[in-house]
């Protein structure tokens, strides 16, 4: 029962009131809008309506109830509490309740079907049930589209007259989207109602589908340009597009990108681009604060092609268009330094900004498609229409497939350094103490430059002891630490029991927080005691040091935002006198415990753990951040295949690398010896005068014979066998070698 009743006029008062269509075949109610007008004969009769322990469906026609309308029965959602305590509301403010959706098929008593689908007219905005093309051809026979699809017949007209019908619904549907009231007009009704964010427009016909099958649609949509591609999920991402707000509500709430931006040329011509702007919106919602930096620089992108067309266009949005395509392809050959090398390919100094900007320009693209139908601006939708059509069909060949080429040639043999072994001890040290002298000074002297220094230290111990990504310890939440579980507490007792006494000395020495890391995944990050008690130093000061109370990050900066782990691991590194400073970085830390715990037999399980910690599955870790190090290939692998070589392996079964030993093998004939041994000669000799030449031939011919493979459209035989590149030893891998096989070369 309503508690309450708000204070009513003789008049009684106006407002919107949650009701439920009722349906048989319906298994749950669906929301929609009733507007009424309440006094207090009809509050008396709503009671008996909302009791809780009976609910009546009140008919259409009942004399209880003379300000229903509507061709459905009703039974009101009061019998819901939550729903109850919304319609209380609703009558002690006067505040309206909008809901819409999404209608299903509506079927007799005797279980057909109801055909009462309606259609909107694209130029006048009526709904209408059925004779589309004889409203059309009676009422707007003069409109441009309307006049080509008459004039045309057959399978031509139909697909012209269903364009004219998705582009009315479509435009209908945005308008319901942004009043929220009403239904929308779906291609493709489901037996029971929907919710309208079940649906998603398609991007070739504008026709509205089911999220999980729009994917199905777009492979064979009549509409869709036979260059075009894309999977399920870029689907609905490009769909989305065309749902976003309005221009004006789009470039609202951007201070944070904006302020964030250096202010120069490229933001001049960035900040007065509504496009460009929009695009920003887009990308902010979507990634949020944390991902400000990529968003302002993909924004900057775009302000630079539009810098490099000034001449031609005063807005990002006159670009998109067929007849600027090609300049848009010249401008970005220009931005990405495209050169020709040796071989006469052609390649970019810049791939990675060639790729990203042909996604930028696409979604640009889209945004301008949507904004042309929400504005009925034909030719701003044609001109969108036909850049996305060029896009498909020739941006592949003249941008993306040389950006790809490119990248893929740049790894051939690119030296990915780890950082010295040395260098993370003197840094280790170098910390402590730094660590051990702003602990001391902060408790007796709470200035911000003494916290600023120690929250740097601290930052910079949690990357280094966890090989942590930058970003995911810089953001570190006051909250998230402040809640962190008492994982101890909750131990489970035989685990610990399990655990070795060492094990156990650092379960009590150690805590864990966990946070939020890359694409959501929980991150565990391990803090020492000396962590902690700076940590602490760095909560409890806060205040008195003058920070700002609104900044959420426990590493924080005068504003709302937190320090940069990059800026300070290089500070750190350069002060402890590394001899390799610029090694030492998040992501390189990551790949050296990765490669340097080969050395160490791991079991799955225990590999698995490493991988978690570090944030990413197994395959991640063996695939990309695990590297094989040549002097182990020389050395543990050699000793694999001259067991093999000898026929031993059998005596070796169940063993590991390091138990074979290779003084039990015969001794290698003298000859072998020999041979090796004057090609390895040969090879330093060649090296040293006039092989390097021949190894940049060698190199260029393969990067040709690579550019030239991912460009041909015929496959290749099937037993072609790729040419393998010569390297120079390392004199690592010298070093190992003669130290694996001295015995040999001492009896030569």
């Amino acid at each position: 029962m309503v508690d309450s009743r708000p204070t009513l006029s003789s008049e009684g008062i106006r407002v919107e009131i949650i009701y439920v269509l009722h349906s048989k075949n319906a298994p749950f109610l669906y929301f929609n809008k009733l507007t009424l007008t309440i006094d207090h004969r009809i509050i008396l009769d709503l009671n008996f309506y909302t009791n809780e322990k009976q609910i009546k469906t009140m008919p259409r026609h009942s004399a209880n109830a003379p300000f229903l309308q509507g061709n459905h029965n009703m039974i009101f959602l009061l019998s819901f509490l939550p729903a109850k305590k919304q319609l209380k509301q609703c009558l002690d403010t006067q505040q309206m309740l909008l809901f819409f959706q999404v209608q299903g098929v509506q079927k007799k008593e005797c279980g057909n079907r109801i055909y009462d689908k309606v259609l909107a007219c694209l130029y006048c905005g009526k709904l209408l049930k059925h004779r589309i093309v004889e409203h059309l051809n009676a009422k707007h026979c003069n409109e441009t589209e309307v006049a080509k699809a008459l004039a045309k017949s057959g399978k031509l007209r139909a697909h012209a007259i269903e364009n004219i019908k998705h582009m009315g619904n479509y435009k209908h549907n945005i308008k319901v989207i942004n009043l929220q009231n009403g239904n929308l007009i779906v291609a493709k009704r489901s037996a029971t109602d929907q919710n309208y964010d079940q649906y998603l427009p398609c991007i070739y016909c504008l026709g509205f589908f089911k999220k999980g099958d729009l994917w199905k649609h777009g492979r064979s949509c009549k509409f869709k340009c036979p260059n075009a591609t894309g999977n399920e999920t870029s689907m609905q991402a490009r769909s989305k597009l065309l749902l976003s707000s309005t221009v004006e509500s789009r470039c609202k709430n951007l201070s944070p990108i904006l302020d964030s931006m250096h202010n120069d040329e490229v933001y001049g011509f960035l900040k007065n681009d509504n496009l460009i702007l929009s695009f920003g919106k887009i990308l902010f919602e979507k990634l949020g604060i944390r991902r400000k930096h990529n968003i302002s620089q993909r924004m900057r992108q775009l302000a630079r092609i539009k810098i490099s067309l000034e001449p031609k266009c005063d807005q990002l949005a006159d670009i998109i268009c067929g007849k600027q395509f090609d300049n848009v392809v010249n401008a970005t050959n220009t931005l990405c330094n495209k050169t020709q090398n040796n071989e006469k390919v052609f390649v970019f100094e810049k791939p990675g900004l060639a790729l990203r900007l042909g996604h930028n320009l696409m979604k640009c693209a889209q945004i301008k498609r949507g904004n042309a139908l929400r504005n009925d601006d034909e030719s701003g939708y044609k001109e969108a229409s036909r850049f996305l059509e060029l896009m498909d069909a020739e941006w592949a060949d003249k941008i993306s497939s040389i950006a790809l080429t490119t990248l893929k040639t740049n790894k051939f043999n690119k030296n990915d350094l780890l950082p010295l072994t040395s260098d993370l001890v003197k840094l280790k040290v170098y910390l402590d103490n730094q660590m051990k002298t702003f602990i001391t000074e902060i408790k007796t002297n709470q200035t911000y430059t003494i916290w600023r220094q120690l929250a740097e230290t601290t930052l910079a111990k949690v990357v280094i002891f966890n090989k942590r990504r930058g970003g995911e310890a810089a953001q570190l939440l006051l909250e998230t630490y402040a809640k962190r579980g008492f994982w101890k507490s909750k131990a489970n007792e035989e685990i610990l029991n399990s655990l070795s006494s060492v094990e156990k000395k650092l379960f009590s020495r150690l805590d864990i927080v966990q946070t939020q890391g890359k694409q959501n995944k929980v991150v565990p990050t391990l803090l020492t005691q000396e962590m902690i008690e700076a940590l602490d130093l760095l909560v409890k000061f806060r205040g008195k040091c003058g920070v700002n109370k609104r900044n959420p990050y426990i590493f924080a900066t005068h504003g709302e935002g937190y320090i940069s782990t990059w800026q300070v691991m290089q500070i750190a590194s350069k002060a402890s006198g590394c001899q390799q400073p610029e090694l030492i970085t998040s992501s390189r830390l990551r790949k050296y415990i990765a490669t340097v715990a080969q050395v160490i037999d791991l079991s799955d399980h225990e590999l698995q753990w490493l991988s978690s910690h570090l944030a990413h599955d197994l395959k991640t870790y063996k695939q990309y951040y695990r590297q094989q190090d040549s002097t182990l290939e020389l050395t543990k692998v050699s000793k694999l295949l001259l067991a093999a070589e000898a026929g031993k392996l059998g005596e070796y079964t169940g063993k590991k690398l390091d138990d074979i030993n290779v003084e039990e093998m015969p001794n290698i004939e003298e000859e072998d010896d020999e041979e090796c041994l004057n090609v390895h000669d040969d090879i330093d000799n060649e090296i040293n005068d006039s092989a390097k030449e021949e190894l940049e031939k060698t190199k260029t011919t393969e990067k040709k014979t690579v550019e030239t493979d991912l460009h041909k459209d015929v496959k290749e035989a099937p037993h072609s066998i790729p040419t393998k590149q010569k390297v120079r030893w390392s004199e690592d891998e010298n070093k190992a070698l003669k130290n694996m096989f001295a015995k040999y070369l001492q009896e030569k």
